[in-house]
């Protein structure tokens, strides 16, 4: 549930993305897949990304494997904006981490990374 201006949510979850992984994880995922603004899906899924963690990005695999085609091509564009700043570093993370969230004891975990990698198209 969407509660109060979208840059009040999109600064939330810019600074719960420093504590992924923990108790926060929810509250995230309720950013990511923002009913009323996809900027808060945006900043959210780019603080998450820039974490560089397992943890991390194991949230937008599940909000990606939860949401519509407009909130999942945000999150596709934060990936994208995120590979271009990471000068070849990034791709080679996300993709053992995707290797890491599919090869887990979660089997929702395990089937949104199967269904990111058939959606994802890497460059």
């Amino acid at each position: 549930m969407a509660v109060g201006p979208w840059e009040e949510r999109a600064a939330a979850g810019e600074v719960l993305a420093q504590k992924a992984g923990s108790d926060v994880d929810m509250r995230l995922l309720e950013l990511l897949l923002d009913p009323e603004d996809t900027a808060v899906t945006f900043r959210t899924a780019a603080a998450l990304l820039k974490q560089r963690t397992v943890e991390a990005f194991r949230l937008l695999v599940l909000a990606a494997g939860k949401t519509d085609d407009s909130h999942r091509d945000w999150i596709g564009d934060a990936v994208d904006e995120f590979i271009d700043q990471a000068h070849g570093e990034a791709q080679p993370f996300l993709r053992q981490a995707l290797v890491t969230i599919r090869n887990g004891d979660d089997p929702a975990c395990s089937q949104a990374a199967r269904d990111w990698e058939a959606w994802y198209r890497w460059s």
